[in-house]
């Protein structure tokens, strides 16, 4: 390595999207006085061993309650659902993780959709 090689320490991922898709889900009209907008947004480190390990186990965790194959459980989706998990928790509620995904399983995507 020359002296002016540079290591990379830390890679970070962020993810985000609209609240927009939620109320679709939701099907929340918009003239419902309770709106939901707005963006969410959620940076992790990547590659970190106790990250993936956790986030592996959990999308493991998920598939058993649902009975479904772990390859039919989207990462992506149980990554970005830890928001309203994280969100529960600041509201001073102490939610089971996996319950809570698979009772909010199809409003979250969790299972992946079968392509023809």
């Amino acid at each position: 390595m020359g002296a002016d090689t540079k290591k990379i320490n830390t890679i970070w991922i962020a993810d985000g999207s609209s609240l927009e898709q939620l109320r679709k889900r939701l099907k929340i009209s918009e003239d419902n006085s309770s709106k939901l907008g707005g963006k969410i947004m959620m940076i992790v480190e990547a590659f970190t061993l106790i990250f993936y390990a956790v986030l592996n186990q959990l999308v493991s965790d998920v598939a058993v309650a649902l009975g479904q194959p772990k390859e039919k459980i989207s990462v992506e989706m149980v990554f970005r659902s830890l928001y309203y998990v994280a969100k529960s928790v600041e509201r001073g509620e102490n939610p089971d993780i996996v319950t809570s995904k698979v009772q909010r399983a199809k409003l979250f995507g969790l299972v992946k959709a079968i392509r023809k």
